[in-house]
Parts: structure tokens; sequence; C-alpha cells
């Protein structure tokens, strides 16, 4: 039997958290990274758009500074953003 746990009966609940609070911190980081690569590419294809002149309009198409792209992309699921680049690549393929 673990001595500690009889000693210090608060250790494994604050290991715990730890833990989580570890995790947590690490899915931020990784969906962080995920959302600035979204920004990278959304501005590319919001770039094509203007560039190629294939005046594609809606929301999907409205001009945001990165910042704006990362902060839509944290506040929608990894599915959400993931179809939104795919929607508009959709589209770019229409446009010459």
């Amino acid at each position: 039997m673990n001595t500690n746990a009889k000693t210090n009966p608060g250790r494994p609940l604050t290991m715990a958290l730890a833990v989580a609070a570890l995790l947590a911190a690490t899915s931020l980081a990784r969906a962080e990274d995920d959302c600035s690569k979204y920004a990278q590419l959304a501005a590319k294809q919001l770039q094509l758009n203007q560039s190629k002149n294939c005046g594609l309009k809606g929301d999907a198409w409205n001009p945001l500074p990165k910042a704006g792209l990362i902060k839509w992309c944290q506040g929608v699921s990894p599915d959400e953003w993931r179809k939104a680049i795919s929607d508009r690549e959709k589209q770019l393929q229409t446009c010459g």
C-alpha cells in the first residue's frame, strides 16, 4: 500500500490536477499551432481570390488580419476550420 497516500492524502489529487493542467496546456499549445496554420492557409486562399480576380464573396472570403483568422479558428471545432479551408479550395478550383 502507498504510504504517501496515508501520510499525505491530498497528494494523489494534487498530482492528478498537475497532470490535468499539463495536458490542458499541451492541448492549448497544439490548438494555437493548428490555428496559426489555418490562418496562413486561409490568408493564401484570400490572396489568391484577389490576385486571380475570382470575385468570390461571402463570409468565407472576408479579408481578415491574421489575428482575426486565428481568433475565428480558436472559436470553432477543428472539423469546422478544416471544412472552411476545403470549401474555399473547391471554390478556388472553379476560378481559372
